[in-house]
């Protein structure tokens, strides 16, 4: 049997009472020649075979899920289920809820009560909320979707084609490990997600879109709570327009245990319509250049470009203690562009993130030497893990003749280097004629750009 990828799949057990239909068929195919007979049989048998799924609860009123929720339990949300003026909540239990709608715009969870919290978690905290192909609205003021506390610090919290529409706050969820969102859409009010505490995994946003928020809205879409810490990656790569000072996320560096952990690829940001990769309001609290930021291939919010130069500004003669031997390079450098690298001293670029890893190192220098001398500069990386210096390529030249007193050769070359983290290049000299002295002149350096 075909399966529609857009469907959701079947669940668990959704088959155990298949044995009745296969026998039908089973009847249909030897022959029997009263075929009406048996289509009827079988149009009277389907419905009492779906209904006798053990594993399913059909929801059609808030009564259905105001009790004790069964974890065991697929709940089907059977059109609009409004909670306005019940008093009701939908308490998830330690072991879990999970729920299916049957589209957006045929199932959802509603209440226009002021003050009210739609999924709440018992003393002691919740399991895994999982959800799907269902709208939810929570538009009372002061009224939020979530108020939820992981049990253990291993919860799952990720919903498949849910639209969160006219929210006055999503609420907050607190302390799970992980969390996951896919075809989710949020329209009107002001949908702030709120994270709170440790969270072991991380985030992913992905095929998501915000619109037609409140003007009024000044809060972020995914807001920094207490305590809050990734132990992996946040990814989005949502369209949203967002209104007058609505953030995108307002996370700032201390959220994020690991370098490059803060992903926003492919994705597209305005406000009222209008895309300004310029504008830092989007995300106040941490750009992209932050050794914690991975930003590439987006729309209106800045991408993340990796690398930076050291320019020697200030020339001081290399001398030289043998004949062949490289010494680093003296001067003084000026760093300039770095993105998660820095420039400890002299020419070094050390890599202060993880990823990306794979670079071209660009080396530019005028040497100022003896006529005629043959000269090598090379660049060289520190390998932190093994704790030893690598070539990574060397250029030789011959210093020239210039007319006046000024004799020099010209350097110019690219090489791959690949660079984890607390590696560092930096750029030696080597005069393999003799021991005269060596200048690199200003302007002479070292650029580092991604491959």
């Amino acid at each position: 049997m075909a399966v529609d990828p857009l469907e959701p799949s079947p669940a668990p057990g959704a088959y155990t009472n298949n044995t009745a239909r296969l026998k039908i068929n089973e009847i249909a195919a030897a022959g029997n020649t009263n075929e009406l007979g048996i289509a009827d049989l079988v149009a009277s048998v389907d419905p009492l075979l779906a209904a006798n799924i053990d594993n399913r609860v059909v929801v059609k009123a808030p009564a259905d899920l105001s009790g004790s929720i069964d974890s065991s339990k697929l709940y089907i949300i059977d059109g609009i289920i409004d909670f306005s003026g019940t008093g009701f909540n939908i308490t998830v239990p330690v072991g879990g809820f999970t729920y299916e709608g049957l589209g957006a715009s045929v199932s959802m969870l509603k209440c226009t009560d002021d003050g009210y919290q739609m999924f709440v978690s018992p003393v002691g905290g919740c399991g895994n909320i999982e959800g799907g192909n269902c709208a939810i609205e929570a538009s009372g003021v002061g009224s939020s979707v979530y108020a939820v506390t992981g049990a253990t610090g291993s919860e799952a919290f990720e919903h498949n084609r849910v639209l969160w529409n006219n929210c006055s706050s999503m609420g907050y969820v607190d302390g799970f490990r992980q969390g996951l969102e896919l075809n989710t859409v949020r329209f009107y009010g002001q949908p702030t997600l709120e994270f709170r505490g440790t969270w072991s995994g991380g985030y992913r946003q992905s095929t998501s879109l915000v619109r037609f928020l409140d003007v009024a809205m000044a809060g972020p879409i995914f807001k920094a709570g207490a305590g809050l810490t990734f132990g992996s990656r946040f990814l989005t790569d949502v369209n949203a327009d967002l209104s007058n000072s609505a953030a995108l996320f307002d996370f700032s560096a201390s959220n994020f245990i690991k370098t490059s952990s803060l992903e926003v690829v492919s994705a597209s940001i305005e406000r009222n319509g209008v895309a300004d990769a310029s504008d830092q309001t989007i995300s106040p609290n941490i750009d992209q250049n932050s050794v914690y930021s991975l930003w590439k291939r987006n729309t209106g919010i800045a991408d993340t470009h990796t690398g930076g130069r050291v320019v020697i500004t200030t020339e001081v003669t290399n001398p030289i203690a043998a004949q062949s031997a490289f010494e680093d390079i003296l001067g003084t450098f000026t760093a300039s562009g770095l993105v998660h690298f820095s420039n400890p001293s002299g020419s070094q670029i050390l890599h202060n993130g993880s990823d990306p890893r794979d670079y071209n190192v660009f080396t530019f220098l005028v040497v100022d030497g003896a006529q005629g001398e043959e000269v090598a500069v090379r660049a060289v990386k520190w390998n932190s893990s093994l704790a030893v210096f690598e070539d990574v390529g060397t250029q030789t030249r011959q210093i020239n003749a210039l007319v006046g007193g000024r004799d020099v050769a010209f350097f110019d070359a690219l090489f791959p280097v690949t660079l984890d983290k607390d590696d560092y290049l930096k750029l030696q000299i080597a005069n393999n004629t003799s021991g005269s002295s060596l200048t690199a002149e200003i302007g002479s350096g070292m650029y580092l750009d991604e491959r």
